[in-house]
């Protein structure tokens, strides 16, 4: 019968538990998972970029990504992001090799498996081994508190292979759904914008992911989309008519082209008219009160007296 020593049972019971414990605190982690674990030099390749929040709930993120010479980024999606309000949208910086965004997620992210962006990659001909990795330095995630305290987190860099002549497989995506509807608001900060009202929107493509936003202002409302003035804008806008009497008209458009326009009505002109029906139905008041009261006092004692008598005489 096999027999074990009362120290050795220490020892592992002791290094047991050092397992499990060093299991139970291992913190996020933010790493990639490639479409493909060998790429080819033929068209492009998916690459997605996946968050673990593990026990923590996460409601900020900040990352920055380093490309190797192998890969150039082509193109980002986000439209599965669990990423709603965005600080920085992606951008590639293709001197610096480095892809950059951070965004917020209201309410907070608790699980695995999230997906905070997917980049579409293509090789720049070179074989051999191409890495993504993230900078550790400008990669931060937040807790979802009050004080929104950093977390400590893995970061896990992936390499993959590079074949020449490989072609990579295809990933087509169709999408002709519409990016969601949303409700822009109007705001004005004294601290920024130079105290200029700006109109503050934001949405979301759960296919392709929103490419851009355009805005127009008008006089008159109009069912004529394309006889506006579009301007490609971001949030939030400067509006040219601080004095709030224009239609404000905002179009968000996806990467498959589809389009979702929302409209801000005149803030200024609701107001006053609402002020001049109040007033004007004060004066409509007044104007009969007074009519009363000036026909009240204008009409003769007598004649009230002697219509009095006659009503007490027809009662008899």
């Amino acid at each position: 019968m096999f027999k074990i020593s009362k120290l050795k049972y220490t020892l592992l019971l002791s290094t047991f538990y050092f397992l499990l414990s060093v299991t139970i605190v291992n913190g996020a982690r933010i790493y990639f998972e490639p479409q493909e674990t060998v790429v080819g030099t033929e068209g492009t390749f998916l690459v997605a970029v996946l968050l673990d929040s593990e026990a923590d709930t996460i409601n900020a993120i900040s990352v920055s990504i380093d490309v190797s010479e192998e890969f150039t980024i082509k193109d980002t999606r986000d439209g599965d992001s669990i990423i709603s309000l965005w600080v920085e949208k992606p951008s590639w910086n293709v001197n610096t090799r480095e892809l950059k965004f951070s965004g917020l997620i209201p309410g907070g992210f608790f699980g695995t498996y999230a997906h905070l962006l997917t980049l579409e990659l293509s090789t720049t001909g070179k074989v051999g081994e191409g890495t993504l990795s993230f900078n550790p330095e400008e990669t931060i995630i937040l807790r979802n508190s009050a004080n929104a305290e950093k977390i400590a987190f893995d970061l896990q860099s992936i390499t993959l292979p590079v074949i020449l002549g490989k072609e990579n497989i295809p990933v087509e995506i169709i999408d002709t759904d519409p990016p969601e509807r949303f409700v822009p608001f109007i705001a004005q900060y004294k601290q920024t914008f130079e105290g200029n009202y700006v109109v503050v929107f934001s949405t979301q493509d759960k296919i392709s992911g929103i490419c851009c936003y355009f805005v127009a202002e008008a006089e008159k409302e109009t069912s004529d989309y394309s006889s506006l003035a579009w301007k490609e804008a971001e949030s939030p806008y400067t509006l040219n008519d601080q004095s709030l009497r224009s239609f404000i008209y905002i179009k968000a458009v996806d990467k498959e082209g589809n389009e979702t326009i929302a409209i801000v009505s005149p803030q200024s002109t609701g107001l006053v008219y609402r002020m001049l029906v109040i007033a004007s139905i004060l004066i409509v008041m007044a104007v009969v009160l007074v009519s009363a009261v000036f026909y009240a006092r204008k009409r003769p004692h007598g004649q009230n007296i002697s219509q009095y008598n006659s009503i007490r005489g027809n009662d008899s």
